[in-house]
């Protein structure tokens, strides 16, 4: 399971890990209650993995294997805006997502990439791939200073270098 805040609102994956990959879901709960305010489902997803947030736009990372994709959700309505998909963005086995200004990371921990994504357009910008980076399992990322910081879960490593 992935979360991501937003003000009270709290965004949990749900991943269905023994029904079909189609009944993944997002779990929204207030925050200061803990109370369920919905479950978010049917928007395309295929075993959510992980989730981030840029103000009213909730990014979901699917893990439905080699398919993998990104569903871009509104937060607000639940409504489905955009799946980021194909093979040029290198998605095999997803790991965690990150916003830095206008662009979205996603790390892809089978396929040893680091992909960024205009998340106002969807096109890919770049993928980070090895040899030139050295991943290994690429598993969480964080951007800071135009300079991203990927964790390796192979070799308990971190892989530091610069984006746009």
């Amino acid at each position: 399971s992935s979360m991501a805040v937003n003000g009270q609102d709290l965004f949990v994956t749900d991943t269905n890990l023994f029904g079909p990959m189609e009944n993944g879901s997002i779990t929204e709960i207030n925050a200061s209650t803990g109370r369920l305010v919905r479950v978010i489902s049917g928007a395309g997803f295929l075993d959510p993995s992980s989730v981030v947030l840029r103000g009213q736009e909730l990014f979901v990372f699917n893990s439905a294997g080699h398919q993998s994709s990104i569903t871009e959700v509104n937060a607000s309505t639940g409504t489905e805006m955009r799946v980021i998909s194909g093979t040029e963005y290198q998605f095999d086995g997803p790991g965690t997502m990150a916003i830095y200004g206008t662009n979205l990371f996603a790390t892809d921990t089978w396929g040893n990439t680091l992909t960024e994504i205009n998340v106002s357009t969807g096109l890919l910008i770049k993928v980070f791939a090895t040899p030139q980076y050295p991943f290994d399992s690429p598993q969480s990322v964080v951007v800071v200073d135009s300079r991203a910081f990927v964790t390796n879960s192979a070799d308990d490593s971190v892989t530091e270098f610069p984006v746009t």
